[in-house]
């Protein structure tokens, strides 16, 4: 296969796991605002630092060396920042 096709094919195929991506994104952000619901309905926190750090630990345990916690840190955080923002809107 000629480098141009290959590359095509496996841009193809990225841009399928871009899709699955957002997907999965657009339902963590669905169970985030709900989240939101129930802590504004308590009055309790947006914030939970310990469990974002949790998190973080145990996705870089799971990229097993594939992704650097720093890049994993940097991902999630902002992911972190969206949902926390959803979370503020009642």
């Amino acid at each position: 296969m000629n480098p141009s096709k290959k590359i095509n094919k496996l841009r193809k195929e990225i841009d399928r796991i871009d899709q699955d991506l957002i997907a999965l994104l657009k339902n963590r952000l669905s169970i985030a605002k709900e989240i939101g619901r129930v802590k504004a309905s308590n009055s309790l926190s947006i914030d939970d630092i310990d469990r974002e750090k949790k998190i973080i630990k145990n996705l870089s345990i799971e990229a097993n060396n594939d992704l650097k916690e720093e890049d994993i840190s940097n991902i999630f955080k902002l992911i972190f920042s969206i949902s926390k923002n959803l979370q503020k809107i009642k």
